[in-house]
């Protein structure tokens, strides 16, 4: 019997190497067939929990559940003039078009916006100035350099476009600016802020607001004075309301460099 065993023994091993083996092929080749591959009983699907803490301002009291809404109005500058120094990136003609009309959407959304705030690079600030003005109401404006553009995080897959010391450059002050804005909404009054910026930043947002991998934003691509609207609960709950809309302009005007 044990001899017997011992000559199965290499058979059967060979075959579950070649069992897994195309498995993994099945895998690569039909991406969207649904395979198992089990190990110990186990699916070797990986799943992540949503974290119900994730700007650690949870309170474990009946007030947290009450229905209040914060939302975020990601703004993207309108196109612009490319240039080596900043103060020479104004928004083209197209540019100001297409921030005037962004303005007048959210004009005809009629949200009590409580403020708007914008990077300090001056496509940012023309986009803001364009925006407010065609608002037709005083709102408080607030800039940050924190928006800036910048290189968020190493993306995959990678570029060899950006150098690895834009993301030990860049990454920590963009990350610094989603702690800054993003947080539950408070326990006792909706509200809503603008926040006219960058592309690779709001892309970054976008992947930490809805705790995806933050490697994936460079899949993301959002068009000049598109808007993106994200909305937390009070209970922290973050929802994706618009990712990159421009159903605002024709679509001559719509452009993403």
């Amino acid at each position: 019997m044990n001899r017997r065993l011992l000559q199965l023994s290499p058979l059967l091993i060979t075959s579950a190497v070649c069992y897994t083996y195309i498995q993994r092929k099945n895998l690569e080749t039909n991406p969207r067939k649904i395979l198992f591959v089990y190990c110990n009983n186990e699916d070797s699907t990986v799943k992540q929990k949503w974290d119900h803490n994730w700007d650690k301002r949870e309170q474990n009291t009946e007030l947290e559940l009450k229905n209040t809404t914060r939302t975020l109005i990601l703004i993207r500058h309108g196109k612009y003039e490319h240039a080596e120094d900043d103060d020479k990136r104004v928004l083209t003609e197209l540019g100001r078009i297409q921030a005037k009309e962004v303005g007048a959407r959210l004009k005809d959304m009629n949200l009590p916006i409580n403020k708007i705030i914008h990077s300090d690079m001056t496509r940012a600030i023309e986009t803001a100035s364009i925006i407010a003005n065609e608002l037709h109401r005083n709102i408080p404006i607030e800039m940050s350099s924190m928006l800036r553009e910048g290189s968020p995080y190493r993306p995959e897959p990678g570029t060899r476009i950006r150098k690895e010391k834009n993301y030990y450059r860049d990454g920590a002050r963009i990350e610094a600016a989603y702690r800054k804005y993003f947080y539950r909404a408070d326990k006792d009054k909706d509200t809503v802020e603008v926040i006219v910026g960058h592309s690779n930043v709001f892309r970054y947002f976008v992947c930490r607001a809805l705790q995806l991998h933050p490697d994936a934003w460079l899949r993301i691509s959002l068009g000049n004075c598109s808007i993106t609207i994200v909305t937390i609960r009070g209970d922290g709950r973050v929802y994706l309301e618009g990712l990159g809309m421009t159903g605002h302009l024709p679509v001559g005007n719509v452009t993403y460099r």
